[in-house]
């Protein structure tokens, strides 16, 4: 049977747009509509005709609802079911279908569960469930409020598997639960735990006065094959103990505890695609897409299909980072999602989730195909409470955000507002790139309407290493002394970003290593590795907060790709035995670390500029940090160096006496 094209969009609740095909039309006299097999009148407001099709504007005489039986028919013999159009991003829909109470998903008690559900255009929702020898049933939910349905089974129902049969906009659809915590590999299902049998967490760390951030991939962390992790790619990995290199040096976390920094910066452990959890080594991400926002990613454990082992495993891992006072910032992604089409909201409700033009058309900002729309109430309710339950279940010490400009500000106060209130010393920040000229959104040009977060440098990291877009330009550290007006407002706490909202880098997991960036300019590694010593510490005393990428003070390199994302291990795996190699290096800004914490308050905010009027080339110039005796503890003789070139055949090694920073120049 020929399609015959006839669809009725509801705009607003008494608001049609209806497309008929032309070979069919004649009149809106053909048409009719129907609540409950009751005719409803109508009056027709505007037509036009384009491509094969008519186009009709109708205005109803009564409130449609469509969670309610609303067809539309021409000449009694063709039907429609009304569906959902512009009316989901009306003022009066947004509204009324906020739901506010934190109850949604799964509450699981041993003798009931209750499953709450929002789909406020759903006709019927029904709870289809699967016990653990494998037994299916069908429950129906019943419609409770704003837009949410609700079940309530009273049995234990640890350990069952389910999943979403929801009839919206005239056809049955399987959906994910948005809110569900726990789930068998990939997502096939979500399961039902009880949340006081995961892993008992017993640790907290102390507020340190200076955090300094060290960003880590869990699966790069031990993907080295020559490392022999007995976890390799997983969470435990990051918490093994007892490994070293071929010359004796620890890695892992023994090293990472040597280290100094106060927290790592996890990538993205929250479920992702493009990783297949059943077969991890076929595939690599860096899980830039997100899935399931509640659950941790099931391919960092060995079992992925167990409901407990993916989130012990995590919550081990943190609790274990806390008991050595060390912090567990997470990388969080909530500008897009992994395709708009699989998103639970996006198919329980077209069009309320994401970002629009002028012409309604989806934006992307993102690159990703689909721009997640934080204002939207429903949107940030899911962004806050999944936040709200990484902090209290797995007590995250931070959050990153990913392309946090795409988000607006109201939003992220609300976020801070929201988390400071249950842990006083929560780390907040993120990329605040102006990707679009909304004026509501969080970035870095906003930052005085944000002022308890943190963003990403841009100004630090391009006058320090040079463009990131351009791997010919060079930056202070590689000899470009026309940034040395730059350098001079940064260090006193004059850049684009105030101190307290910098977070001061020159490399992340995005774009090029510095050592890839300044060996494809300058072929000569010892000398780029002196330049990298210059912009990592650069980058650790200057004021703000420090940021430090896993492996950027012994060097390493992705063979100069630009976006590793989905490259392979080899290239994103950091090789441990480099630190053979560069020991006396780490070792150097191991002691730069520690003169960073020594400073309280910490107040490096003037530099000096010593004999500037030399000619200076591109190797000639030595940078000392000098701190105030009287300001930090230290022995009169404690002395920093930097590196090992001598300046003005003078030794290199110099007493810390008084606060600034001062940057020697020589012929």
């Amino acid at each position: 049977m020929k399609e015959i094209k006839l669809k009725a969009y509801l705009d607003d609740f008494d608001l049609l747009t209806v497309i008929v095909d032309d070979n069919l039309y004649r009149s809106e006299d053909q048409l009719s509509i129907y609540y409950k097999k009751c005719p409803i009148e109508f009056y027709k407001i505007a037509e036009e005709k384009y491509e094969n099709n008519y186009k009709l504007t109708i205005k109803v005489k009564h409130s449609i609802n469509l969670r309610e039986d609303w067809k539309l028919t021409l000449d009694e013999s063709i039907e429609t079911e009304i569906v959902s159009g512009k009316v989901v991003r009306t003022k009066e829909f947004i509204k009324s279908n906020h739901y506010k109470d934190n109850d949604l998903g799964v509450t699981y008690k041993p003798s009931q569960s209750v499953f709450k559900l929002w789909a406020p255009l759903a006709k019927k929702v029904h709870l289809l469930l699967e016990s653990p020898d494998g037994h299916k049933d069908m429950h129906a939910l019943s419609y409770e409020k704003n837009g949410v349905w609700q079940l309530k089974i009273e049995k234990d129902l640890e350990h069952y598997a389910y999943i979403y049969n929801v009839y919206v906009n005239g056809g049955w659809k399987k959906v994910k639960d948005p809110y569900a915590i726990a789930s068998k590999a990939n997502g096939e299902t979500q399961l039902v735990i009880d949340k006081h049998k995961t892993y008992m967490m017993s640790h907290d760390i102390d507020k340190p006065d200076t955090p300094i951030i060290y960003e880590v991939s869990v699966r790069d962390f031990s993907s080295d094959p020559k490392s022999h992790f007995l976890d390799s790619k997983k969470y435990l990995a990051m918490i093994e103990e007892g490994l070293i290199t071929n010359n004796n040096h620890p890695i892992g976390f023994d090293y990472v505890k040597t280290l100094g920094i106060t927290h790592i910066q996890l990538l993205p452990v929250y479920d992702f695609t493009g990783v297949d959890e059943l077969n991890q080594d076929g595939q690599y991400n860096w899980g830039y897409n997100p899935s399931q926002y509640f659950i941790p990613e099931g391919s960092y454990t060995d079992k992925p299909n167990h409901a407990y082992k993916r989130i012990n495993d995590l919550k081990e891992v943190i609790d274990t980072y806390h008991k050595n006072n060390l912090g567990v910032v997470m990388d969080v992604v909530y500008n897009h999602v992994d395709h708009f089409l699989k998103f639970p909201y996006e198919i329980l409700t077209p069009g309320y989730s994401f970002r629009l033009d002028e012409l309604n058309m989806m934006t992307n900002f993102s690159g990703c195909g689909n721009d997640l729309d934080a204002s939207r109430p429903m949107i940030k309710k899911l962004m806050i409470d999944s936040l709200v339950h990484w902090l209290k279940f797995y007590r995250m010490d931070g959050f990153r955000f990913d392309l946090m400009g795409i988000i607006d500000y109201n939003t992220m106060n609300e976020v801070y507002k929201t988390l400071k209130k249950i842990k006083p010393d929560i780390l907040i920040y993120g990329e605040g790139w102006r990707i679009d000229h909304d004026k509501s959104l969080a970035h870095m040009f906003n930052s005085k309407v944000n002022e308890h977060i943190g963003f990403f440098d841009d100004q630090f990291r391009d006058t320090i290493k040079g463009s990131t877009f351009d791997s010919k330009e060079l930056g202070f550290s590689l000899g470009n002394l026309k940034n040395k007006k730059t350098v001079s407002e940064l260090f006193n706490g004059k850049g684009l970003i105030q101190p307290k909202q910098s977070i001061n880098y020159v490399e992340c997991h995005d774009n090029q290593t510095f050592f890839d960036k300044a060996l494809s300019v300058i072929d000569d590694e010892s000398q780029v590795r002196k330049h990298q010593i210059v912009a990592t510490c650069l980058t650790i005393l200057a004021p703000g907060t420090p940021f430090i990428h896993f492996g950027q003070e012994f060097y390493r390199s992705k063979s100069f790709e630009h976006n590793s994302y989905n490259l392979s291990d080899e290239i994103n795996m950091v090789k441990w035995n480099e630190l053979d190699k560069h020991m006396s290096d780490v070792n150097l800004i191991k002691q730069v670390i520690k003169l960073r914490k020594k400073i309280k308050p910490y107040n490096i905010t003037n530099i000096k500029w010593l004999k500037s009027t030399l000619l200076i080339t591109i190797d000639q110039y030595d940078i000392y940090f000098k701190v105030d005796k009287e300001t930090i503890s230290v022995n009169n003789k404690t002395q920093l160096k930097i590196h090992s070139t001598n300046v003005n055949q003078q030794d290199d090694a110099y007493l810390l006496e008084d606060i600034g920073v001062y940057i020697f120049e020589r012929k």
